[in-house]
């Protein structure tokens, strides 16, 4: 109701005259916007692991991404696992924490986000459910998780194509480059533009 109606809670006191702009959008008209708009597009179904591993995983694109950063990869699961046998959720999110990677972000009209419940997706379609025999992910399954995150971080970045949204979050996580390098390098951006790289 009320990301249907933010200005509801001004039909009293000072700022009401203002609240009489707005249209209200009653129930239950806005819950069923509200699922059909945002829930249900963006909800997790049974698919969601095998149709990522069987469809946009394999693409060559996505692999020589992944194929380009092994070795970093395999630096960076050593420093975060700190020795334990598997990387662990709570390190997967301090790692992503520690990045500001967990953010929602508006960059060049693009909607860039990533939340905590998607790193969670992300990790347990990959690793699977927590049991005494596993209990995170191996070092063969984190590029696995690197992709699947990268492409539901900039899954709304119409400009970049799988292999792209790969190689921009391996360097959000592994290099010095933010969301928005990312944006303009694959939209030819202002950030794109800068006065050193324009020819005198």
């Amino acid at each position: 109701f009320f990301r249907a109606n933010p200005q509801y809670g001004m039909r009293k006191g000072k700022d009401q005259a203002n609240a009489d702009k707005f249209d209200d959008v009653p129930l239950p008209g806005c819950l069923s916007e509200m699922l059909t708009e945002k829930v249900l597009p963006n909800a997790r179904t049974d698919t969601y692991a095998t149709e990522f591993a069987e469809n946009t995983l394999p693409l060559p694109e996505v692999q020589a991404a992944l194929g380009a950063s092994l070795e970093t990869l395999s630096q960076f699961y050593e420093m975060v696992s700190a020795g334990r046998p598997f990387l662990q959720m709570d390190q997967w999110l301090g790692a992503l924490e520690g990045k500001l990677l967990l953010s929602d972000l508006v960059i060049d009209g693009f909607t860039v986000r990533l939340t905590e419940p998607l790193a969670r997706a992300a990790f347990y379609a990959t690793a699977g459910v927590p049991s005494e025999e596993k209990d995170g992910l191996t070092p063969e399954e984190l590029p696995i998780c690197i992709a699947r995150t990268a492409c539901d971080k900039y899954k709304h970045v119409t400009a970049m194509g799988p292999g792209a949204k790969v190689t921009g979050f391996l360097s959000n996580l592994l290099g010095d480059e933010d969301e928005e390098d990312v944006i303009n390098a694959a939209t030819g951006g202002s950030s794109g533009n800068k006065p050193s790289d324009v020819e005198e």
